[in-house]
């Protein structure tokens, strides 16, 4: 792709798996971003629909930075991506088709 081309490519194939997910709060304890890169908090917030796009941009992407800030001490936090954005609803849930996440200096400046 060109300097600045933000298409997606998609390389590779599909392939169903069954997984188990499993709740991870009971064991909430044992996880920490120093050891595992990430843990369980039970922030507060303003969010009363999270399928509202426009309420995750103005409130909760806000938010989610300030904690982020709080719980790191990084001196910035930047939300860049909602993965309902390319959401497809199976029966009464949602998923998303692809989840990527890209934290090169190129596509943050």
């Amino acid at each position: 792709m060109a300097d600045g081309d933000m298409s997606r490519r998609v390389t590779g194939t599909y392939q169903s798996y069954t997984m188990v997910i499993r709740d991870g709060r009971p064991l909430r304890n044992k996880f920490s971003l120093e050891k595992t890169a990430f843990e369980f908090i039970d922030p507060d917030t303003a969010v009363t629909d999270f399928f509202d796009t426009d309420q995750l941009m103005s409130v909760y992407y806000p938010q989610i930075e300030t904690l982020i800030k709080e719980r790191t001490g990084a001196a910035l936090a930047v939300t860049m991506d909602n993965p309902f954005i390319a959401e497809r609803v199976v029966g009464s849930r949602h998923q998303a088709e692809q989840v990527a996440v890209d934290e090169s200096r190129k596509t943050t400046n």
